[in-house]
């Protein structure tokens, strides 16, 4: 059973040191490989950014959702889905990607990730205004996550299309 973990783990490094060549359908295949042995968010992650590199959308934002279905504090799905939309001009569905992987951040403590939301609500304002409230609610969120102590967060498990 170890040996085959270090195998899977192998590959998953394996898959992203292509991305990172950019032989980006040698990572692709990597990823379709590992999801043919276990479905791991991750996996997806993966697979979704080397369609994406490959300029293939809408599989990208598939594997991305399916990512987002396995682990919904999943920032990185959440994002780049984001960028794929803005991308295509489909501005409130990137805001809605985009918010999710603000709020996902926060309850992970990727504050960076936060910041990166931030500026991305930013730039979509010039072309819809519900990206200001998303920001001010990511404002409020994370002001309440970071300075009361007195208040436990529970995380849970949603399913649903993103």
């Amino acid at each position: 059973m170890k040996k085959i973990n270090l195998m899977i783990n192998f590959c998953f490094l394996k898959g992203r040191s292509y991305l990172l060549l950019n032989e980006n359908e040698a990572a692709s295949q990597t990823f379709l490989d590992l999801l043919a042995i276990k479905e791991k968010s991750e996996y997806f992650n993966g697979l979704g950014y080397s369609y994406m590199k490959m300029n293939k959308s809408n599989k990208a934002i598939a594997a991305y959702n399916k990512a987002i279905n396995l682990d919904n504090k999943n920032s990185f799905a959440y994002f780049n889905a984001g960028l794929l939309f803005e991308k295509g001009k489909l501005y409130s569905e990137a805001i809605r990607y985009y918010y999710s992987a603000g709020t996902s951040s926060i309850l992970t403590k990727d504050y960076q990730r936060v910041f990166s939301v931030k500026i991305a609500l930013k730039r979509l304002a010039k072309f819809d205004k519900n990206a200001n409230s998303k920001i001010k609610k990511i404002d409020v969120f994370l002001d309440q996550f970071l300075f009361n102590d007195e208040k436990q967060y529970q995380i849970k498990k949603v399913r649903g299309n993103y």
